[in-house]
């Protein structure tokens, strides 16, 4: 799906045959609305599971978060949690403790909301609602959440990492950040509450990319060409 994961596979099998096929959204994600900054919960974050292991970056994020909150006291972050429950979560984990540790350190418990996993509906709502998506992971090729908040327009920062590197166009349709450096993610967010006008041309932009990616028709008659494709191969 990226070029990233291309180098990784190739790296493992210099002679593999590597086909390049999109796929397409859960129904839902055609058939709602877009992002409308005019309907929106003012500065709040969704931030998908990336509180629910390291790799994902939630300390990053909540590192990110403690900055922020001296110029928008009132930000709030949503992370979808398996462990959640009545908005906070329970610690079952060495990851969890370092996540409690630093929402006692920075005072952030009235500012991060843990929510449980979430259907495509649920997903939607969260996405719309909420001023930008941000995606603070370690690793991650062509991130699902990434894809998804996209297609609806939600403005997104995401790391520079993996395969999100080349999904996103900066300033274009979305924003980039180097992993370990909160500092630069505190300041992107900070920019994005600023600019509506900025974010309405970063949203539009994110949809027409978006919609090319997840195009119903075209994924299907390209995943039959690999498989047609394969078949040939073998035959011959």
């Amino acid at each position: 799906r990226t070029e990233w994961d291309k180098a990784v596979v190739k790296s493992i099998n210099p002679n593999i045959n590597y086909f390049r096929v999109f796929y397409n959204l859960r129904d839902e994600f055609y058939s709602c609305g877009k992002w409308d900054i005019d309907s929106i919960q003012r500065q709040t974050i969704y931030a998908s599971t990336s509180a629910q292991v390291a790799l994902k970056g939630g300390h990053i994020l909540l590192k990110a978060l403690a900055l922020v909150k001296f110029r928008y006291p009132h930000v709030r972050v949503y992370f979808l949690l398996n462990n959640a429950k009545e908005g906070k979560f329970v610690v079952n984990n060495g990851y969890g403790y370092i996540i409690k540790k630093l929402l006692r350190k920075y005072d952030l418990y009235n500012n991060v909301e843990f929510i449980p996993p979430q259907n495509a509906k649920g997903v939607i709502d969260y996405m719309k609602r909420c001023h930008c998506t941000v995606i603070p992971s370690a690793m991650e090729n062509a991130s699902a959440t990434l894809r998804e908040a996209m297609h609806l327009g939600v403005p997104c920062i995401v790391a520079y990492r993996g395969g999100m590197a080349e999904m996103i166009d900066e300033n274009v349709d979305g924003f980039l950040y180097d992993f370990t450096e909160y500092e630069v993610l505190e300041d992107k967010i900070c920019k994005l509450f600023e600019n509506d006008e900025n974010l309405r041309n970063i949203s539009i932009n994110a949809i027409r990319k978006a919609e090319l990616w997840h195009d119903r028709n075209k994924n299907p008659q390209d995943m039959d060409e690999v498989y047609r494709a394969i078949l040939e191969n073998e035959e011959s």
